[in-house]
């Protein structure tokens, strides 16, 4: 029992207090916000659905929105509600052909509702049979979505249709140059900035709130924000808005300072907009949640080589080298920066420092082979200036 301003409560409380704890009723919320109205949202599991259920049954929120999960639709007395029970989907199949007695109409083939590989080697559950359908004879009137919960593989075939608009996925009739999903930066930035409510889950300071507890489930389920904002900020990045693209990277940061996609993109993008201290700045806060090597962090390093910062390379490289001194990607980054910087002494000084802390005397190779092609590489520059400077 621990005594506190409030008064007197027991050492647990925090773990089992749910008095603030509005995290999925404002997920459930953001998630239905996300799509237009009289639109079929597709799901997956428990936590994308059941608090979705709850606000338009209990609540009335969004009762213009089918949601179809997509785990319970390979059941025929479910395919059967959708078919029948307003909002309904445009099913037309009899109850004998949903319950695999008669043939469906499935692609090119009349065959059984029912799990299946077909003659082109494709494979299909019923609820890919059941979707298929539902878009073949929706004929674009409502608009589909898929939460970006569902797993890839139950979208299947329908993946490279998606576009992402936040915490959805939208079908489209456009099929992405990559097979991935196009990201609609502008939407998504406008839903995290306009329309979503974050009660529970920032403090005043924009911050993750920690001050409510989250048990694993649901500390996986908000990833999913970070995540998404990492994806507008590497979209906005490659469109050149690099303004937007730091404040969602830095805002996925403040979210989950763990996040990969933050510890990738945050330090490339200040670089892209030509900040380098503030790129460095963005690799040391969050090389303390990398496991070592860190790849975020050697892209930095290698980065900074590709923009001639050879100096900041070979710094950034010591600052890793001291976080772990067993990393020999971090030893080779710094090696190289140093050769690039012709700091040569000083780089056959880590590599003496390497060979006496593993025993590693093939490093001494290593570098003479390096300062090799470091020095080929310098001939042939200098020998195509000169042909360059000559009349």
């Amino acid at each position: 029992v621990l005594v506190g301003a409030t008064g007197t409560y027991h050492e647990k409380w925090y773990e089992h207090d749910r008095s603030r704890n509005w995290i999925p009723y404002y997920y459930a919320r953001n998630i239905l916000d996300s799509v237009e109205p009289n639109s079929i949202l597709c799901t997956y599991g428990d936590n994308d659905t059941f608090p979705l259920w709850y606000l338009q049954e209990v609540e009335g929120f969004r009762t213009d929105v089918r949601v179809v999960n997509l785990s319970l639709v390979n059941l025929p007395w479910y395919i059967k509600q959708l078919r029948d029970y307003d909002p309904a989907l445009p099913i037309t199949w009899t109850d004998r052909q949903i319950e695999g007695v008669e043939n469906v109409q499935f692609r090119k083939w009349s065959t059984k509702l029912r799990a299946q590989a077909f003659p082109d080697g494709s494979v299909a559950w019923i609820r890919d049979m059941v979707v298929w359908h539902v878009i073949q004879n929706n004929r674009w009137k409502q608009n589909i979505y898929f939460a970006i919960t569902v797993p890839t593989d139950a979208i299947g075939m329908f993946y490279p249709y998606l576009e992402m608009e936040g915490m959805v996925f939208r079908l489209t009739s456009t099929e992405s140059e990559d097979g991935r999903p196009i990201i609609d930066a502008d939407k998504m930035w406008k839903n995290f900035t306009e329309v979503y409510d974050f009660t529970s889950v920032v403090d005043e300071n924009r911050k993750a709130d920690h001050s409510i507890y989250r048990d694993a489930q649901t500390a996986h389920l908000l990833r999913n924000y970070p995540a998404s904002l990492g994806r507008i900020g590497w979209a906005s990045a490659q469109a050149g808005d690099f303004d937007r693209a730091l404040e969602a990277l830095e805002w996925a940061y403040d979210l989950e300072p763990g996040f990969p996609m933050v510890a990738s993109a945050l330090p490339i993008v200040y670089l892209q907009r030509g900040d380098i201290e503030s790129a460095l700045d963005a690799g040391r806060r969050t090389l303390p949640y990398q496991t070592h090597p860190s790849s975020a962090a050697i892209e930095l390093g290698d980065a900074l080589i590709q923009l001639k910062e050879d100096a900041a390379a070979a710094g950034w490289a010591a600052e890793l080298i001291a976080a772990d001194p067993s990393q020999a990607d971090y030893v080779q980054l710094r090696v190289r920066a140093l050769l690039l910087d012709n700091r040569v002494d000083e780089a056959e000084a880590v590599v003496e420092d390497w060979v006496a802390l593993t025993g590693d005397t093939g490093a001494r190779q290593n570098f003479q082979m390096m300062l090799g092609q470091l020095e080929a590489a310098q001939d042939a520059a200098d020998s195509v200036a000169q042909s360059e400077e000559s009349p």
